[in-house]
């Protein structure tokens, strides 16, 4: 066998691992030994063209047809037309993405995947959209069949570790997850020890086992109800209503209902609270902080993919408030922004935009805030509109919104 089919084979077996990049690598070096070698060729235009590498893909084809009259190759080129405007159709999706219009892109991405043209970059962006939508199975799909092509891919990987981080997908294990993994053991050996001090300092009825004393607690707030019935008035029924209630938030935090958890955090984080009762609430804090603002945002999302943008800034300003140490609060804060945009609140949606543009930087969303800041300036302050403009041509070059008002802008 001589050398060129050697690199060959390899760049095979790279390829049938899911090494894209090494398998690119080898079919190169073959190329290198044997100009000829038509499956070299042939194999190296299809994975530059499984990556959306579509003009090199293009190259490799033509190169094949030329020197070797490679029919295969052949047959790809005559198909590249259609695939130019599933290009389009790909763009779009991205835009469609960035402004939370999450069923339109997806549409568009669906069609883009009857290709097997940028198949990496198609299965990642539909994997982002189901996780916005909450549909975790489908998203692991793509993300898996990214792996299948790409092991190493960085955006398959960082959609992976949202996942995981929400337990919707189970980790690698490795020396890093087994650190990690002996931390849960820690953490949940803590929880348990601070369920055992509630159930023997706090007192709280247990529903399933102790139902006599439940029963007891129940006559013992009815008989309380009823002898102060008469001296009720408008401000003691509010006074009753921000009462602490142990028993209740711990329900709360075992049903996961964040509604609950939000009311108390409102509430009483601030209020002076025993000490048995200050445990219960860092644990709803906790919870709120992690699993809430993720529940808010998902939330926020689905009801800004149906246009009902007045219910998505609600839930996005509860993700907002207690989600700053958490991995979704850069979206967060786009979504706001774009939702107040699209509500009219064009004050709140600078406020938004703004904080993004300061605090992300590199950001996925800073190419369409930049350009949003440049449009809504336009008419209101034409330095700074100007300044967002020259940003955005400055940072991202090539990048679709670099359009006649973007041009308008940069004119005046």
């Amino acid at each position: 066998m001589n050398k060129s089919n050697k690199f060959y084979k390899k760049a095979l077996i790279m390829q049938s691992k899911g090494y894209i990049d090494k398998a690119i690598e080898l079919c190169e070096k073959s190329i290198a030994e044997d100009i000829k070698n038509n499956a070299a060729i042939d194999l190296k235009g299809m994975l530059l063209y499984l990556k959306g590498e579509l003009k090199e893909a293009k190259a490799n084809w033509e190169l094949n047809v030329k020197l070797n009259k490679d029919s295969a190759a052949k047959k790809y080129l005559e198909s590249l037309p259609g695939d130019e405007k599933k290009f389009e159709y790909y763009v779009k999706a991205l835009k469609c993405i960035k402004e939370v219009k999450i069923k339109e892109a997806l549409n568009l991405l669906h069609e883009c995947e009857k290709s097997h043209y940028n198949a990496i970059n198609i299965h990642n962006n539909i994997a982002i959209c189901n996780i916005k939508q909450g549909n975790y199975n489908e998203a692991n799909s793509h993300i898996d069949a990214v792996f299948k092509i790409d092991r190493s891919n960085e955006m398959a990987l960082a959609n992976a570790k949202k996942l995981e981080e929400i337990n919707e997908r189970k980790a690698k294990i490795n020396s890093t997850k087994l650190i990690k993994l002996a931390s849960a053991v820690i953490a949940i050996a803590i929880i348990f020890t601070i369920a055992i001090a509630l159930k023997k300092y706090v007192k709280i009825p247990n529903i399933q086992s102790d139902k006599k004393t439940q029963k007891t607690a129940v006559k013992k707030e009815k008989k309380q109800l009823t002898k102060n019935e008469n001296k009720k008035s408008v401000e003691n029924n509010k006074a009753s209503e921000n009462v602490f209630k142990s028993e209740e938030l711990l329900a709360a935090i075992n049903n996961k209902d964040y509604e609950k958890i939000y009311y108390y955090a409102e509430n009483f984080a601030n209020k002076e609270l025993s000490i048995n009762d200050k445990v219960i609430m860092v644990k709803a804090l906790e919870i709120l902080k992690n699993d809430g603002v993720q529940y808010y945002y998902r939330t926020g999302s689905s009801y800004a993919s149906k246009s009902d943008y007045a219910n998505a800034e609600q839930n996005f300003l509860k993700a907002y408030k207690y989600g700053s140490n958490n991995y979704v609060y850069a979206d967060v804060i786009y979504y706001l922004a774009t939702s107040y945009k699209n509500t009219g609140d064009i004050e709140n949606a600078i406020k938004y935009y703004t904080q993004y543009d300061s605090n992300f930087k590199n950001g996925s969303y800073e190419e369409t805030v930049l350009y949003e800041l440049a449009v809504i300036y336009k008419d209101l302050d034409k330095v700074k509109a100007k300044t967002y403009a020259n940003e955005l041509i400055t940072k991202y070059p090539k990048s679709f919104y670099i359009n006649s008002i973007i041009q308008e802008i940069l004119k005046e």
